[in-house]
């Protein structure tokens, strides 16, 4: 298990539910450092804690995470645990 500690930017559900964070990537076209979303999926087990992530929007938190690596090495981060630690911004 993993922490992952980020700005909660949005939660989406629907058919595939997620919690997006605001995070940065280096672009290699560019050769510098850029914005960009990571998505966290919501497993069944941790979508009772949906109103919980809801009510972190806006704030940078801390979640315990699982990475699953495919076949082709692409990371996907499966959410485990509700938010941990929350960060208030003054």
């Amino acid at each position: 298990m993993l922490l992952f500690v980020g700005d909660l930017i949005d939660v989406k559900t629907g058919d595939y539910n997620s919690l997006v964070f605001r995070s940065e990537k280096y672009d290699f076209g560019l050769g510098e450092v850029v914005p960009c979303s990571q998505s966290i999926g919501i497993t069944e087990e941790t979508m009772k804690f949906l109103d919980s992530y809801k009510k972190s929007i806006g704030q940078k938190v801390t979640i315990a995470v699982n990475a699953i690596v495919t076949k082709n090495k692409t990371v996907y981060f499966m959410s485990q645990s509700d938010i941990l630690a929350i960060d208030k911004k003054q």
